[in-house]
């Protein structure tokens, strides 16, 4: 009898009234009845057996769910795990990047009040001792030089350089100076 009642509430629950066997509901009707010694002794009809492979598979079904949820819930805490280190890798990243500009920004100005200093003794001196020595230097270098003096200084320097040496530096100085832009990193969150 309780088998009976337990695959009626079964059946009910998952499958659909239509799919459920009659001799099972016929079987309900009965439920209230006391079990006979001929029922408790007989063999379990095909309704019963329909039902117990429906408890299996349910069963079976609960386990895969178990399961996959598991699986889920671990790949979620890997997932935000990842997404945590991401964040810490932006921040540091953030944090390099002030750190980079603005050193940048200061051997920029070291450098710039080095090589005004530099322009004004080689300005200075007379053009003839002044060009060979701004011909020694790195092009860079001395193009910066040339540019920060006066131009009727750099005029009279460079006119007394080697033609090729007045020519690199004149194409040096006409090149408008390139420092590498630092983009910030690109933040798929939104937030930064």
């Amino acid at each position: 009898m309780k088998r009976r009642a337990l695959a009626l509430l079964l059946a009910l629950l998952v499958v659909p009234v239509a799919a459920v066997p009659q001799e099972l509901l016929e079987g309900a009707e009965n439920a209230a009845e006391e079990p006979t010694p001929t029922d408790a002794a007989a063999p379990p009809s095909e309704a019963a057996q329909r039902v117990d492979r429906l408890i299996g598979e349910l069963r079976s079904r609960m386990r895969q769910l178990d399961r996959r949820e598991r699986e889920v819930a671990a790949r979620e805490a890997a997932v935000a795990e990842a997404e945590g280190e991401a964040r810490r890798m932006l921040e540091e990243v953030g944090l390099l990047r002030v750190a980079f500009e603005k050193r940048v920004e200061e051997l920029a100005t070291v450098t710039g009040s080095q090589v005004g200093k530099l322009a004004k003794v080689y300005g200075a001196m007379p053009p003839d001792r002044s060009a060979p020595l701004l011909e020694a230097l790195d092009l860079d270098l001395s193009t910066r030089i040339l540019t920060k003096m006066k131009h009727k200084q750099s005029a009279q320097v460079l006119s007394r350089m080697s033609d090729d040496a007045a020519l690199r530096i004149s194409r040096s100085a006409a090149r408008p100076a390139t420092i590498p832009e630092v983009n910030p990193p690109v933040n798929p969150g939104g937030t930064q």
